[in-house]
């Protein structure tokens, strides 16, 4: 413990903000298993009413012989009793009535550290302490997630992770200066904004995740984005496609979700399968077929049958992977764009009866004959209705003839390339 106090106070005096968050971070790594002296006394201290308080009270936080001030000093002893909670927690039984009580206590601790440390941000006009803001406020997110699905496994009330979104604003708020580049906190903006995003995305607040969105990109005429880390810039990118395919602007997503696979590193397979989880879905919708190695390659076996119906016209194949694979789609919030395969499903299937037939004027009993083949129970009325939808979305180029039943195609590109 006492090298630990001294380490804080070296960071400290040599305004390092990396180093001071290291050691204030839970993944720290004063914290890991192989550091059993210290864990071993912090979970003594923390176990005893009053010992941490006591202990700290006596050695305290010292920078260069002196007293460090009081935000620094409350800073790291935040630190320690949320680290202390987690201890205890761990060591606590299952099901011990204890536990929820530990998590909720951890929280508190941890919000309260992001609390003094952007006392000291607001207070300071350099920007060394960006980088203990972004190791904290990753803490302040998983933490309240964890202490929230605690209160929810028990039919409570959730409150943590909206508080931890308003203190996550002001983080936001805080580095949001229009400093010079040597000077400004904005350099800390995007990692905030996506510990936000990603609490939003949790809490499925659809429209503080676009609120938030418009306010980094207002952000951008200070600091574009590629003043930030690569990292940063991809998950912020993921989060704006993912925003946008919700939204139903589906080009825009692509691109968004385009440029995040292209930045993410190859050797990332986990970050980058998860892009693809929403940017697969979008390119089908613009006709492009992913290959069967990508999807080997990453693990997403979900969508073989989809992208075979697809390239076949296949609906009946469709339905059974949508019907197979339900669970997973919705829980990743893709289902309802995977629905609207069906039309290209069928714009397929019609370009296939016109290949057969070879000819411009295509009776709608042939569409009918068609979808009654796929397993689609539908009568002539409702092949017009389809045929109509295509026409509209310009996935079909000609009129339906309706005294005649006929659909008269054009002799220019009757099914033109795909678009939305």
């Amino acid at each position: 413990m006492d090298q630990y106090i001294r380490m804080a106070g070296s960071e400290l005096a040599r305004r390092n903000g990396l180093g001071f968050g290291q050691l204030l971070s839970l993944a720290g790594s004063h914290l890991s298993p192989s550091n059993a002296r210290f864990r071993g006394q912090l979970l003594d201290l923390s176990q005893r009413p009053g010992a941490l308080q006591a202990f700290w009270d006596q050695n305290g936080l010292r920078s260069a012989g002196s007293a460090v001030e009081d935000k620094y000093q409350d800073a790291v002893l935040w630190h320690l009793h949320a680290a202390g909670a987690l201890l205890k927690y761990e060591q606590a039984g299952t099901g011990s009535g204890s536990q929820s009580a530990l998590l909720q206590e951890a929280y508190a601790a941890q919000a309260n550290l992001v609390k003094s440390v952007l006392l000291a941000l607001n207070r300071d006009e350099s920007n060394w302490m960006v980088e203990t803001v972004k190791a904290i406020t990753v803490d302040l997110r998983s933490t309240a997630i964890r202490a929230d699905d605690d209160l929810i496994a028990q039919r409570r009330k959730p409150v943590n992770r909206d508080e931890a979104g308003r203190t996550l604003m002001e983080a936001f708020k805080a580095c949001s200066d229009r400093n010079p580049l040597e000077t400004t906190k904005r350099l800390g903006c995007l990692h905030v904004a996506n510990q936000l995003l990603k609490l939003y995305f949790n809490l499925n607040n659809f429209q503080q995740s676009i609120n938030l969105i418009k306010n980094v990109k207002a952000g951008g005429n200070v600091l574009s984005l590629d003043h930030f880390p690569v990292s940063h810039v991809v998950t912020f990118r993921f989060f704006h496609g993912r925003v946008l395919l919700l939204e139903g602007n589906y080009l825009e997503a692509e691109k968004e979700l385009g440029l995040a696979l292209d930045r993410c590193h190859r050797n990332c397979i986990s970050h980058r399968r998860l892009i693809l989880l929403y940017l697969i879905p979008v390119r089908l919708l613009l006709g492009r077929i992913p290959q069967a190695a990508l999807l080997s390659k990453y693990r997403l076996a979900q969508f073989v049958d989809i992208v075979t119906a697809v390239r076949q016209g296949n609906i009946r194949l469709l339905n059974s992977a949508l019907a197979t694979h339900q669970a997973f789609f919705i829980k990743r919030g893709i289902y309802l764009v995977l629905e609207k395969l069906q039309l290209l499903c069928m714009r397929t299937l019609f370009k296939k009866v016109h290949a057969i037939l070879n000819d411009a004027k295509l009776p709608v009993s042939a569409f009918v004959t068609a979808l009654n083949w796929m397993g689609i129970d539908a009568d002539m009325d409702e092949a017009e209705c389809l045929l109509a939808t295509l026409i509209s979305e310009k996935r079909i180029k000609g009129y339906i003839a309706h005294q005649r039943n006929i659909l008269v195609l054009s002799k220019n590109q009757p099914f033109p390339p795909l678009t939305l």
